[in-house]
């Protein structure tokens, strides 16, 4: 999946959005470095920090705090713009900041479930608390193998669409369905369902009480008050 969201904020908001990103950024970058120096171990150490890769750079700032996370990069490739770039194994995050118009910039590619990882330390309290509510963004661009599904970004919190936002979403909606259409067809036969889960992929019901799967077997009378009430089995 691909997301491109923009928002438009102050140029005032947004330089003070980047200048606290710089001073986040560069406040992580220091103290791995300290951690790093200050690392009494021998041999094969295995304090994460002594092999932390943050550092500044030419372009810019780089924080990784271990080889266990993905490069987050702090640059600027253009005069009024602050990129950040995250990754996190499944997926790349980009935050884009042009303090010259406010506009703001946020892209996803990856899979849907990918998140920033360790980026989000880079990011000041105001992006949580104000900034990352995804319906005060526009959807740019959309690309994906599930168009029914909604869209999402890792940096932003909620989704687009009335759609599941990933697979696990979708199971459970799909078992939310199954369930209530059981449900319609028990009340019509006149059964009493036990408390039950559905495992879609298994295709089986389960009893939720003991653990057991359950069949759903109507019998001939219950087909029968189910036909009588307009419901087919």
């Amino acid at each position: 999946m691909k997301t491109t969201f923009t928002r438009d904020i102050t140029p005032n908001q947004a330089t003070s959005l980047v200048e606290e990103i710089i001073n986040n950024t560069t406040r992580l970058v220091v103290d791995d470095e300290e951690i790093r120096r200050s690392c009494s171990c021998s041999g094969m150490c295995s304090c994460a920090a002594r092999y932390a890769q943050s550092r500044v750079t030419k372009s810019g700032l780089l924080y990784c705090p271990d080889y266990h996370s993905g490069d987050n990069v702090v640059s600027f490739p253009e005069r009024d713009v602050c990129r950040v770039e995250m990754h996190a194994g499944s997926g790349v995050h980009i935050l884009a900041v042009n303090v010259k118009n406010g506009q703001l910039v946020v892209m996803h590619a990856g899979a849907r479930k990918s998140f920033p990882g360790n980026g989000f330390d880079m990011l000041p309290k105001i992006w949580f608390e104000e900034l990352n509510r995804i319906e005060n963004w526009l959807l740019v661009g959309y690309e994906t193998s599930e168009p029914e599904w909604a869209a999402v970004a890792g940096l932003l919190k909620g989704k687009v669409g009335q759609g599941p936002a990933n697979a696990e979403e979708a199971d459970q909606m799909a078992a939310d369905w199954a369930l209530s259409l059981l449900k319609k067809k028990a009340e019509a036969a006149g059964r009493e369902l036990p408390p039950l889960s559905r495992d879609i992929a298994a295709g089986k019901w389960f009893n939720t009480e003991n653990g057991q799967d359950y069949l759903v077997r109507w019998t001939g009378v219950e087909y029968r008050r189910a036909s009588a009430n307009g419901v087919e089995l």
